[in-house]
């Protein structure tokens, strides 16, 4: 009968590659994705480090074989090693939608399955908010100036703009341009702008001024943003 030795001791190497943390999608050039590749030992033999994996044009780094399991220098039955790469997505990843890495492991001269993932290009979210503040928060007499301070920040993931801006706010006589006519505001960034308020005779027969404004522009409008002052 066939000697079937070589066969029960020949090691198996498996690979998993996964983004480290569970990103499935990503939104612009420049993103940065992080993989993890987790290797492990599923055959009878220990296998000698050390461990590569290769995912092109990824930098993959790993640990040292020692630095797992039962600290030898051998990648034993069951044990695991974790490696890892950073990728920053390109215009052309962007263009095409989607972004897909292909690995392989090898340990002590074999070769593991080859495993990867596919992340797709999220569809752009265009949003803004308007927060507004008062300087002062209270009033006490006639003339009295009172600023407000808008702020027009991109929670979206698509930049808004070259666009003018712009905020109405019902205790201004006129819509207030924002910035500059061809201002962008980056995702995540801010555009600030004030105007001034002049205190009149009725708002001295009231307890407070509370007014609302929002912030257009870029084909967007954002939700009302109040602010109250108080009559001393």
């Amino acid at each position: 009968s066939p000697d079937n030795t070589a066969l029960l001791d020949t090691p198996v190497l498996r690979l998993s590659v996964q983004t480290r943390n569970g990103a499935s999608t990503f939104s612009r050039a420049g993103e940065v994705i992080d993989y993890q590749y987790v290797v492990t030992n599923t055959g009878t033999s220990p296998l000698a480090g050390p461990a590569d994996v290769t995912d092109s044009p990824r930098q993959v780094a790993c640990p040292e074989i020692n630095t797992v399991g039962n600290g030898d220098i051998h990648l034993d039955l069951n044990e695991t090693i974790t490696c890892t790469s950073s990728y920053n997505t390109t215009v052309f990843d962007v263009s095409t939608g989607s972004v897909t890495s292909l690995a392989t492991a090898n340990v002590g001269g074999v070769a593991s399955n080859q495993s990867g993932v596919t992340l797709t290009r999220a569809q752009p979210v265009s949003a803004m908010t308007l927060t507004k503040t008062a300087n002062s928060q209270t009033y006490g007499q006639v003339g009295q100036t009172i600023t407000y301070n808008y702020t027009i920040t991109n929670t979206g993931t698509t930049p808004l703009g070259p666009a003018q801006f712009v905020i109405t706010d019902n205790k201004l006589a006129a819509p207030l341009n924002c910035g500059l006519p061809d201002t962008t505001i980056a995702p995540n960034q801010s555009l600030t702008c004030s105007a001034p308020y002049v205190i009149t005779q009725a708002d001295m027969s009231a307890a407070n001024v509370t007014n609302s404004a929002t912030a257009s522009g870029a084909g967007q409008t954002s939700a009302a943003a109040t602010t109250s002052i108080t009559n001393l």
